[in-house]
């Protein structure tokens, strides 16, 4: 799985054209088998309940039965179920209430005995629709289903919310625009972005619990400009994916090099052995995509900027795994020994070794840039 996501990346060239069918299948391979994993979880639960509430599983069957494949996939997807089935810590009333806003939605049903959220948290409901959805991607700006542990983070008003849904579809109507590929990417692999707004932090974060969730906060504080939200969006995007596979195929095969911290050489920082392993895929998947837009006028200079920032590790007179131990490398999922020189070669042979803008200061030859990078 590791060498058909490179596969996939690497494909992303022509800006004009879709994935090619073939990358396409290799794609799909790890996310029907996720899905696929999700429905025996679920039957698994309605098995063991069955005894101890037999009218619940009753009536959550009639209500799966009446669906359609696409609304019941989206819920067994969804991050918050994809969590509680999982960690079999399911929340009952939750489940068979993001299974009612669905039959809804579609029609099944005129109404709710009490209000309900969606199973993206992007539909809270009783009689009348109501819903913060962008029309490729959902946007969860208020539910409960908060995956991120942060007390500091509140609710945008809805004027805001308004202005940040407007600046999210001007950003995904770019990436569909320049590269069609790339949006089918993002629509697979990231399911609900929450947004809030924190005075005190600007971040975003994915995790492998939630997968398919992203959390973000000040999203248009973070990322000046339609481009880099595009970027940043890619960015987690790639992250889900990863954690998909990691369902199937660990990266390294030992907890302890896990979470061994080495040098990023992109930002000089100490980070975590795996999140250095994630971070190859994430930076030469945006150099992909910058160096894609690079070719409109109005994105130019700033691909430029970004695409010298995103192949920077790749630059440097140095194998890129070379931050790994050498007695990390029997640990390692042995692909990732291959892949990651795969990409360095095909960079350093694109870029020139100029230094990108926006850096504040050096250590050795690595960067400092004024927004921190992994």
């Amino acid at each position: 799985m590791i060498k058909n996501f490179y596969f996939l990346l690497n494909s992303l060239d022509n800006p004009k054209k879709n994935v090619r069918p073939e990358i396409r299948k290799l794609f799909l391979r790890p996310h029907q088998q996720f899905f696929n994993k999700q429905k025996i979880l679920l039957e698994s639960f309605l098995l063991n309940t069955v005894d101890e509430d037999p009218i619940y599983v009753e009536e959550l069957r009639e209500i799966i039965h009446n669906l359609s494949d696409i609304a019941f996939k989206k819920i067994l997807l969804s991050p918050e179920v994809n969590f509680q089935l999982g960690h079999r810590k399911i929340d009952k009333t939750f489940l068979k209430g993001a299974f009612e806003v669905e039959e809804m939605i579609e029609g099944h049903k005129l109404s709710l005995t009490t209000k309900r959220w969606s199973s993206l948290g992007d539909y809270y409901l009783k009689n009348k629709p109501f819903h913060k959805v962008n029309n490729s991607l959902s946007l969860d700006f208020n539910s409960p289903l908060v995956s991120v542990d942060d007390q500091d983070s509140v609710v945008y008003n809805e004027k805001e919310q308004q202005n940040i849904t407007n600046e999210i579809n001007n950003s995904l109507a770019l990436i569909k625009k320049v590269n069609p590929a790339i949006y089918e990417f993002i629509k697979m692999t990231t399911f609900v972005l929450q947004i809030r707004k924190n005075s005190k932090r600007t971040y975003s974060y994915s995790t492998e619990n939630y997968i398919g969730r992203v959390f973000m906060t000040n999203p248009l504080e973070h990322y000046k400009n339609e481009l880099g939200l595009a970027g940043g969006i890619f960015h987690e995007a790639i992250h889900n994916y990863l954690y998909i596979i990691e369902r199937f195929e660990h990266l390294i095969r030992d907890s302890y090099y896990q979470e061994q911290n080495i040098v990023s050489p992109w930002s000089g920082n100490d980070i975590q052995t795996h999140s250095f392993m994630h971070a190859i895929f994430v930076w030469y998947g945006l150099w992909k995509l910058y160096r894609i837009t690079g070719d409109y006028d109005e994105y130019a200079k700033e691909s430029w900027r970004c695409c010298q920032a995103s192949s920077f590790g790749f630059r440097k007179n140095c194998k890129i795994t070379e931050p790994l131990q050498k007695e990390f490398f029997s640990k390692v999922h042995p692909d990732f020994l291959e892949v990651p020189q795969l990409m360095q070669d095909e960079i350093k042979k694109t870029e020139n070794s100029r230094m990108p803008e926006g850096i504040t200061q050096t250590i050795g030859d690595a960067v400092v840039f004024e927004t921190p990078i992994i």
